[in-house]
């Protein structure tokens, strides 16, 4: 098998093997460099979507968290500080 060198009409571009030996089996590859399609005259391409691997991780609700010592000594402040001053109001 012949080794063909495949050129980006871009940018100038020279494809690796890598790239090359996908053209060659018509499958569509882009430009590393500058991103544009390869084109080839009279050669349709097939598109092949990449395989998508996500993992979702379920997001933690703030009402779902465990509240650790310190959020619940500062509740703890909030309501007393709220009694002190309702307090004080009904003073005046």
């Amino acid at each position: 098998m012949s080794k063909k060198i495949f050129i980006c009409r871009e940018c100038g571009y020279a494809f690796p093997i890598e790239l090359s030996n996908l053209i060659n089996q018509n499958i569509q590859v882009y430009c590393e460099k500058c991103g544009s399609p390869f084109v080839l005259e009279g050669v349709k391409f097939k598109q092949v979507q990449a395989p998508v691997n996500r993992k979702f991780t379920p997001s933690v609700v703030l009402s779902e968290k465990e509240s650790s010592n310190l959020d619940k000594f500062i509740q703890f402040l909030n309501k007393i500080s709220f009694l002190f001053f309702s307090f004080l109001f009904r003073l005046n």
